[in-house]
């Protein structure tokens, strides 16, 4: 059995190295296939490490421009991998207990940050980048913990483990939220899906702006597709009400569109000029959510009225707590001036779910309540002579 500090440093190296590695590769072939390639082998090796920062969300200043708005789909990369470390480290050490749990993820935690660290003070681009202490500091040691305790998780028997010592009177309102969760995402999948194909010459003709080579559409293809988790919950706060701050002041919603022009990024053409005269029936959707997560608990769990209630009630406050750190991590700055600040207004936005899912699911559940009753007493009065 190997010593719990020792799995857990090795641990903790092999994800980063791994995920500094994978990074490396694409950053080098679109070094190689880029007109700047002789710029030197130092760049492409500082620029991954640049990216891999930025993988778990630490905000880079470059030639003065701040960016914390990183793509959300990029958290994925380190969290696998300190997944598969810390399952490997777990199974290595034979660990049993808490204590002895907590202890790998302590040491295996310290060891990446320390590499983080060493990673954000290294790659500078000869001075023309910074990387965020703090956010290095904060954001390596919460994913170096998740991604650990994740993989000890699973070497123990995963998520169906976990769900053994759920509480009963929980699990309902778990089941609810999910549902509710689920169907936010379907919502926002299909409502951004539509605003693209309704405004597809105007994300074309920002895209062909931006480089028609194959290493520019390549390149605009791959950040579409690592912002699309950030995309998604923009699309919420448009839906919601609330709307989307876009630098300069712009605010986007179901309601109007206003405060300056909206900046040169592709996919911020597939918001209309004019919502239109329908468009503030979207608010509906997320109600239309809740009442997806009332179906479920009642084909699932039989309640009181109350108890029903209060349990979407609280599925509903869970679904927002959720959004509340969505919308924080899809927010941020791209730059200055009209990228200053873009993303939704994460509290307002939470808010707005909740109250929006809450009403559609309490709306169903007195409607299912509501009317076998009136039913059963038309059906008494039929029957009395």
């Amino acid at each position: 059995m190997a010593a719990i500090p020792v799995a857990a440093v090795s641990a903790a190296a092999w994800a980063a190295i791994c995920g500094l590695a994978g990074i490396g590769v694409f950053v080098t072939i679109g070094w190689v296939l880029n007109p700047r390639a002789g710029d030197g082998l130092s760049v492409p090796i500082e620029s991954a490490g640049l990216v891999w920062c930025a993988s778990h969300h630490a905000g880079i200043s470059v030639d003065g421009a701040t960016i914390t708005l990183l793509p959300v789909a990029l958290l994925i990369i380190p969290l696998s991998l300190l997944r598969i470390a810390g399952r490997w480290a777990a199974r290595i050490t034979s660990v049993q207990g808490w204590v002895d749990h907590t202890l790998l993820v302590v040491a295996g935690t310290t060891a990446y940050v320390l590499i983080a660290f060493g990673v954000s003070q290294l790659c500078d681009l000869n001075g023309a980048a910074h990387v965020s202490t703090a956010m290095t500091v904060f954001w390596s040691a919460l994913i170096g913990s998740s991604g650990l305790a994740l993989g000890i998780l699973a070497a123990k028997g995963g998520w169906r483990q976990v769900w053994t010592y759920v509480p009963d009177d929980v699990r309902p309102v778990l089941i609810a939220a999910a549902a509710m969760a689920l169907a936010l995402t379907a919502i926002c999948a299909a409502i951004g899906a539509v605003a693209i194909v309704m405004n597809w010459s105007g994300v074309i003709g920002l895209s062909r702006a931006l480089g028609t080579g194959v290493t520019d559409v390549l390149g605009i293809f791959v950040l579409s597709c690592v912002y699309l988790p950030n995309f998604l919950v923009w699309v919420l706060g448009y839906i919601s009400g609330v709307g989307v701050v876009i630098g300069g002041g712009a605010t986007a919603s179901v309601f109007s569109v206003s405060g300056g022009l909206l900046p040169s990024i592709p996919v911020l053409a597939a918001i209309p000029a004019d919502p239109g005269r329908f468009a503030p029936l979207l608010v509906v959707l997320p109600a239309l959510a809740g009442a997806v997560g009332a179906i479920v608990l009642h084909k699932r769990f039989t309640f009181e009225l109350r108890d029903g209630i209060l349990c979407l009630l609280s599925a509903s406050a869970v679904v927002a707590f959720g959004v509340l750190g969505s919308a924080w991590l899809s927010a941020g700055s791209l730059g200055a001036e009209r990228l200053s600040y873009l993303g939704p207004k994460a509290l307002l936005t939470a808010l707005a779910v909740f109250a929006l899912t809450a009403c559609g699911a309490t709306a169903y559940t007195l409607i299912t309540f509501i009317v076998p009753a009136l039913r059963a007493r038309d059906t008494a009065d039929a029957v009395t002579p």
